[in-house]
C-alpha cells in the first residue's frame, strides 16, 4: 500500500506543524509515503526533516491512497486513487454560508480525519475518532535564564491577536506584585528581524502595563523574560523545561499541541475553554472562562490574515478569571515530573491512522 501525502507541512505556521507531525506519524508507522508540499503564502521552514526529504524524493506512481492535510478550500478528491482521505481542522466556528462550502468539499472524500471536536460537529463526522496530535519529548537540562527559585508562568505563540498574549500579560501584572517570587516567560516569533521585533514587543508590553493602571511608574512592574528566537520543533522542550505553568488563552486552535507538550513535561496548564483546547482532559488543566465573540466585533477584527473570517465565531478568555487561576496555580506549587507519552507517540498515532 503506497500513500501520496499532500500537505502544507513545509510551512512554519502552526497549521504547518500539524501537517508535518501527521506526515511523520505515518512515516514512523512504516507507511510507504510519497510526500508533496502545498505552498500558499506562509513562510517556509528553513530546515526540513530528512525523513520528509526522503518521502519527497519518492515517485507518486503506484499510490492507491491520497491523504490531504490542506485548508478545506484546497481539498480535491481524485478518482485515480482507491481512497481519498482528508485531514482537516478548524480553530473557529464558521458562519453558515461557509458551512455549505465545507460540506460540499468534505462529501467528496471517502474518509475525513477531524483534528478536534468542533471539526467533527462542522463536518457531521461525530461518529469518527478524533486522533490525538502525535507528540514526543526529550529530557533536557537546558533552560532559559530566569530568576533562581521563582515560579515561572510561560506563553508560547506568535504575536497575533488570535494567540491572545495580551491577556496573559495583563492578567500577570494585575495579579502579581514586583516582590513576589514569580516570573513570566514569553516565547514568541515575528516575521521580522528579532532585534526589531523585541523592541516592538517590549513597547507593546509597556503599553499594556500602563493600561492596567496598577502603578504610574513602569519600573515598579515586574520585568518579563521575552525571547523571539525561532526554535526548531525538537527544541521546544527547552521552554517547557524552564516553565512551571503554561498559560494559553488563545481564541481557538487546530489541535492542543502546545498544552499537550506542557503536560508531558509535567507542567500545570491554564487554557481557554475554546475550540481545539477545551478538548483536553487532565487534572493539571485549568479551563479559563470564555465568552463568544464574532469577527465583526471591533475587538476581534484583526484575528490575523486568512484567520479572519467574516461572521466567524471565536471564544475570548476572561482576564479576571485568568488572574484568579494563575494565583491559584502559583499557590499550589505542584511537583514537576515527566509523564509518559507512549499512547501519543508518532508511531502509535501513525499506526492508528493506518488502521482506519
Amino acid at each position: 500500500m503506497k500513500i501520496l501525502y499532500i500537505g502544507n507541512y513545509r510551512d512554519s505556521s502552526s497549521a504547518g506543524r500539524v501537517s508535518r507531525d501527521y506526515l511523520l506519524a505515518l512515516i514512523e508507522a512504516g507507511a510507504d509515503i510519497a510526500a508533496r508540499p502545498l505552498i500558499y503564502g506562509q513562510p517556509s521552514l528553513k530546515t526540513v526533516d530528512t525523513r520528509i526529504l526522503k518521502a519527497e524524493a519518492k515517485v507518486s506512481k503506484g499510490a492507491t491512497i491520497c491523504v490531504q492535510h490542506v485548508p478545506y478550500t484546497h481539498l480535491l478528491s481524485d478518482s485515480r486513487f482507491d481512497k481519498n482521505v482528508g485531514i482537516i481542522g478548524f480553530n473557529y466556528k464558521p458562519p453558515r454560508k461557509e458551512l455549505t462550502d465545507i460540506t460540499r468539499n468534505v462529501e467528496q472524500f471517502d474518509d475525513i480525519i477531524c483534528l478536534n471536536r468542533m471539526t467533527q460537529l462542522i463536518t457531521g463526522k461525530l461518529g469518527d475518532v478524533s486522533y490525538p496530535h502525535p507528540i514526543s519529548i526529550k529530557k533536557t537540562d537546558d533552560k532559559v535564564s530566569t530568576t533562581p527559585g521563582n515560579y515561572v508562568f510561560y506563553f508560547i505563540g506568535k504575536m497575533s491577536q488570535r494567540k491572545n498574549v495580551d491577556c496573559v500579560i495583563s492578567a500577570f501584572h494585575r495579579e502579581f506584585a514586583r516582590d513576589e517570587p514569580v516570573d513570566l516567560l514569553i516565547k514568541t516569533s515575528c516575521d521580522i528581524d528579532p532585534k526589531i521585533a523585541l523592541n516592538i514587543i517590549n513597547a507593546h508590553i509597556n503599553n499594556l502595563k500602563q493600561k492596567t493602571g496598577k502603578y504610574t511608574n513602569l519600573e515598579k512592574y515586574k520585568k518579563e523574560i521575552v525571547t523571539v528566537t525561532n526554535l526548531l520543533d525538537e527544541n521546544w522542550g527547552i521552554i517547557h523545561n524552564t516553565g512551571d505553568c503554561l498559560v494559553m488563552p488563545s481564541y481557538g486552535e487546530y489541535t492542543p499541541l502546545i498544552p499537550s507538550l506542557a503536560l508531558a513535561y509535567g507542567n500545570e496548564v491554564i487554557i481557554n475553554n475554546t475550540i481545539g483546547l477545551g478538548d483536553l482532559e487532565d487534572k493539571r488543566i485549568s479551563l479559563c472562562e470564555s465568552s463568544h465573540i464574532y469577527t465583526q466585533d471591533s475587538k476581534a477584527a484583526n484575528l490575523t490574515n486568512y484567520e479572519s473570517k467574516l461572521n466567524a465565531s471565536w471564544y475570548e478568555a476572561s482576564v479576571c478569571d485568568l488572574q484568579q487561576r494563575m494565583r491559584s496555580v502559583f499557590e499550589m506549587h505542584n511537583k514537576k515530573e515527566l509523564h509518559p507519552t507512549d499512547e501519543r507517540s508518532f508511531k502509535t498515532v501513525g499506526e492508528q491512522l493506518l488502521g482506519r
